[in-house]
């Protein structure tokens, strides 16, 4: 999916550079969709659109009604195409586009799950959307200077995103924001954010209800963006959010289900995969990842706007991009979120959201008890953890990242806020971490290069799930000392017990691990003598010490070496980029 919108940044502007870059996208194939006096917006032949009645604009993607049986949104009423009623009255994965009764002024909404990119760029008095940064390569607008003082709060704070991007002149309009184009050119403003679903009179304090809602609404949204699709591939990794997926898929012949396994057994799920896909009739095929096929230098081929994905997951990607291939799929599915969605937390958040939510009483002491059982501690331990996160709630704000290896005085600053976070008076540290956790995830579904073949399709991120859930107390979901129970609940009779009983996560850090020994003097010349020491990101000294130690005793910290060397990777190819050769438009 393609869009790019452009836009005179106000009317005093020349409209020379407006018309030669508008010209250019007319030139690259692109369809005239939408325009006015002072924008206009360009999609390709393969996007899927919805008309706003009245040529009052149109909805880029997909999108599905909020009825009980959602049906696919084919024409959107004028009286509902404002970003607020939008929101309320339709979900999926799109931009819209809402032209003003006046046609000066254009306003674009990007959907909360973030499925479809939003990318803002600033040029000699334009303003341009576009779905991601190869459509503004192709018109020759990016100006590719990197902002090095945001590479270490990115790093460090485990890329959690906000508007603010690796490159000065790249805004990203985040899932959930509402920005103007024309007249007006109104800065990306929040128009979605978690707080309505958070207030206490829209929990759901019964766990069957909530379990019971939480099934239903799973599968209607699954069923809905399975049904747009011809045949799709699902990435089982036999955990329970996958699982979950492939549960709710079950019966349809056109899906596939894929699983990647390694020699080693922390990454070998394909018992709990195989387990899956014969209780629920899916067609599997397990494809054995191998060591020699990581390679953590590879060369930046996507023109991202920040350090993306670990390059040690690639071999991941190339492997469903192959199947897809060969299979022809039409979208790859996958349960990439689910731990962010259904509250999959690392701390007694529950315990102090519980006492403050009910009072202090015997439930909240099982609760205690729940999370140490969870976690495999103390409830010393765990009622310690609490007294510390009810003294501070936004505690999820500290670096990840504590390995040493970035520049304490230009590493470790807090990164830019994420608009979700912006929730004055909240005192309830479980919920925090929870929305924290979601506005952090959206990080990880971008970049992937099976995407350049078919779209890469999270149903666990959909609005009408991540709404439920987020009305879902967190000390529900650890009930009876059970991570994500709520989840579990929901489908038990549909999931094998095999995986609804399971304690433990797939890994491939070993792998990894093997990836980064063999490859270790290459990633010192990579980073020793790299952009990101040049540009005082990275501790020179710290990172060459971490270098020289055994396997043995480096393993906890190969994933921030890796993440660091990503970077130095992405950075590299920003440094080597050339735009196309338009002349100046002006």
């Amino acid at each position: 999916m393609k869009y790019v919108a452009i836009g005179r940044a106000a009317l005093r502007f020349p409209r020379d550079p407006f018309d030669a870059v508008v010209a250019r996208a007319a030139g690259l194939g692109l369809e005239h969709l939408v325009d006015g006096e002072t924008f206009a917006v360009f999609v390709d032949g393969a996007t899927p659109r919805i008309p706003i009645e009245g040529g009052g604009g149109v909805v880029l993607g997909r999108a599905w009604s909020r009825e009980e049986q959602p049906a696919p949104v084919e024409l959107i009423d004028a009286s509902i195409a404002d970003p607020a009623s939008l929101l309320r009255e339709i979900w999926g994965a799109y931009v819209a586009f809402t032209v003003a009764p006046d046609k000066a002024t254009v306003r674009v909404l990007r959907d909360p799950s973030g499925a479809v990119g939003c990318y803002r760029l600033s040029s000699r008095g334009l303003v341009i959307l576009c779905s991601d940064l190869a459509v503004a390569d192709a018109l020759g607008v990016i100006e590719p200077h990197v902002d090095w003082g945001f590479i270490g709060p990115h790093i460090a704070y485990g890329g959690l995103r906000s508007i603010r991007t690796g490159l000065r002149s790249v805004r990203e309009v985040l899932p959930g924001m509402a920005i103007a184009l024309g007249q007006e050119d109104l800065g990306p403003t929040p128009v979605w954010t978690p707080a309505p679903f958070i207030a206490s009179d829209q929990q759901i304090l019964e766990p069957a209800r909530a379990a019971h809602l939480l099934a239903d609404e799973v599968k209607r949204c699954v069923g809905a963006m399975a049904d747009a699709e011809k045949t799709l591939a699902l990435e089982l990794s036999g955990g329970l959010d996958s699982s979950i997926l492939c549960a709710a898929l079950a019966d349809r012949a056109a899906v596939f289900a894929v699983n990647c396994a390694t020699r080693r057994p922390e990454g070998d799920e394909r018992r709990y995969a195989e387990t899956v896909a014969q209780a629920t009739g899916t067609s599997l095929t397990v494809v054995e990842l191998q060591q020699a096929q990581m390679n953590l230098l590879s060369p930046a081929a996507k023109l991202l706007p920040r350090p993306g994905r670990s390059s040690g997951l690639d071999a991941i990607d190339q492997a469903f991009l192959k199947f897809g291939q060969s299979h022809r799929v039409s979208a790859f599915f996958s349960g990439g979120g689910g731990d962010n969605v259904f509250c999959s937390l690392r701390s007694a958040g529950p315990v102090v959201d519980q006492m403050r939510s009910q009072g202090l009483g015997p439930d909240v002491l099982q609760t205690a008890l729940s999370v140490a059982k969870i976690h495999r501690t103390t409830l010393w331990s765990v009622l310690a953890q609490a007294l510390k996160l009810a003294r501070r709630p936004d505690a999820a704000m500290r670096p990840v990242l504590r390995d040493g290896f970035l520049r304490a005085d230009g590493g470790l600053s807090p990164p830019d806020p994420h608009p979700w976070l912006d929730l004055p008076g909240l005192n309830l540290p479980g919920r925090y971490r929870h929305i924290h956790s979601l506005a952090w995830i959206h990080g990880l579904i971008e970049g992937h290069d099976r995407a350049a073949y078919a779209p890469m399709v999270f149903p666990l991120l959909a609005q009408p799930i991540v709404e439920l859930c987020l009305r879902i107390p967190t000390w529900l979901w650890v009930e009876g000392g059970i991570d994500r129970a709520i989840a579990r609940r929901a489908f038990r009779g549909q999931v094998p017990d095999l995986v609804l009983e399971r304690r433990t996560k797939g890994r491939i850090d070993r792998e990894i691990a093997g990836a980064f020994d063999a490859q270790r003097p290459a990633l010192r010349d990579h980073l020793l003598g790299g952009l990101l020491a040049q540009n005082g990101v990275i501790d020179v000294e710290a990172v060459e010490r971490f270098l020289r130690r055994p396997l043995k005793d480096s393993e906890a910290g190969i994933t921030a070496l890796v993440a660091l060397a990503d970077a130095e990777t992405w950075a590299r190819g920003w440094e080597a980029y050339r735009p196309p050769d338009y002349g100046r438009a002006d």
